[in-house]
Formats: structure tokens, sequence, C-alpha cells
């Protein structure tokens, strides 16, 4: 027996300069959310549960509320939930550190992919 490695984050970077305007999709609403609070909290986190994809849930590592709010960073958290029918159907979670945006988490319900729901 031994030690076995495994991904606990992914670093990427993306310009965000003359981006296209975002479509603006019949039926989706967006709620900002910097502190991670819902009136439906169990929809919510129902949501992440079925929208997770990371490596990590096969072993035990899964992204919930009180995890992402523990999440120690640089600035001022940035949050935005989408909602089809007043029901969760993703968020897209991180802080502001100076001009850049560092995403914690990006979600999507896996009924909901594939639609072009603009989330950020």
């Amino acid at each position: 027996m031994g030690y076995q490695p495994y991904e606990l984050c992914h670093v990427s970077r993306f310009d965000l300069q003359d981006l296209p305007a975002p479509r603006v999709l019949s039926g989706v609403v967006f709620e900002p959310c910097p502190g991670l609070r819902f009136p439906d909290e169990g929809a919510v986190t129902a949501m992440l549960d079925r929208a997770e994809t990371n490596p990590e849930r096969a072993h035990g590592i899964f992204v919930n509320l009180p995890m992402l709010r523990s999440f120690a960073a640089p600035g001022e958290p940035v949050g935005f939930l989408a909602r089809v029918a007043g029901d969760p159907v993703g968020l897209v979670h991180g802080y502001t550190n100076g001009e850049q945006l560092l995403i914690s988490l990006l979600c999507v319900d896996p009924a909901f992919r594939g639609r072009g729901v603009p989330l950020g």
C-alpha cells in the first residue's frame, strides 16, 4: 500500500478583452449571491449535488455551500445563481483580486447543460 495522487484543483486563464455580449436566454433569471445565502438552500444544495463533476468526488470530497463559504479569498466575493421557473439550475462563484476574477466554482445542472446558459 502507498500513496496515490489525484488532482484537487485546476488553474486556467482566459482573456476577457473584446468578448461578445452574452445571449439573453428566455426564462433564465440570474440573481446575485456573493454570500451564497438562499431562501431555498436545500434546492441549491440538491442542484450542486447533481451538477458535481469534480474527480475528487470519487474520494468523498464534493462541493457544498458551507465548503464554498469557507474558502479564504483575497478580495470581494462574486456570485450568481441561474434559475429557470424559480428552480436553481447553475451557479458561478468566485472572488476579485485587483483586476482578476478567481472562479472557485462554475456548475450547471446536467438537465440544463448544452443550452448556452451564460454564467459569468
